[in-house]
């Protein structure tokens, strides 16, 4: 059912998608994944209060062991400017994963939250890092070349 309701989501076929994740969480309500998947059909949706929830009982019930969760919360966070709550997930992310593309998400995240609040210096300082991992993959160049340029136009205010 899991993969079904992935597939429809793939379609962007998200209400059906929701039905066939509902489904499946009568069976398992405390599957992580489902959860998960519930909640990104509610961010596809723009529904993201409704997607937090369903992310943040993903992280529940996998005692925050399900880290594709908390990398949601934390860019749901950042799109809707909650940028304290954001920044925290994902900085818990990059401290936690070993899985070197939840990795690399967050940490672009980070920079675009960083951006957003005119924190030149520290996006500055997580794009070095993110470049030291991720500098050999192909797709990180564009992202990299997008968050380099970003940070020339950012200004910091003044204190």
């Amino acid at each position: 059912m899991n993969s079904e309701g992935i597939e429809l989501s793939k379609k962007n076929e998200y209400k059906k998608a929701e039905k066939i994740f509902l489904n499946a969480l009568k069976i398992e309500p405390n599957n992580s994944i489902i959860l998960n998947n519930l909640g990104n059909v509610k961010k596809f949706q723009n529904e993201y209060e409704e997607s937090i929830k369903y992310y943040e009982k993903s992280l529940l019930v996998s005692d925050s062991l399900y880290l594709n969760s908390a990398l949601n919360i934390g860019i749901v966070s950042y799109q809707t400017e909650n940028y304290n709550k954001s920044l925290s997930l994902l900085e818990y992310v990059i401290s936690k994963s070993n899985n070197l593309k939840l990795t690399e998400i967050a940490y672009y995240n980070l920079v675009l939250v960083y951006l957003k609040q005119n924190e030149c210096e520290k996006a500055k300082t997580e794009l070095k890092k993110y470049e030291k991992i991720f500098k050999d993959k192909f797709q990180f160049v564009k992202q990299y070349e997008y968050l380099k340029s970003e940070i020339k136009n950012c200004v910091q205010p003044r204190v």
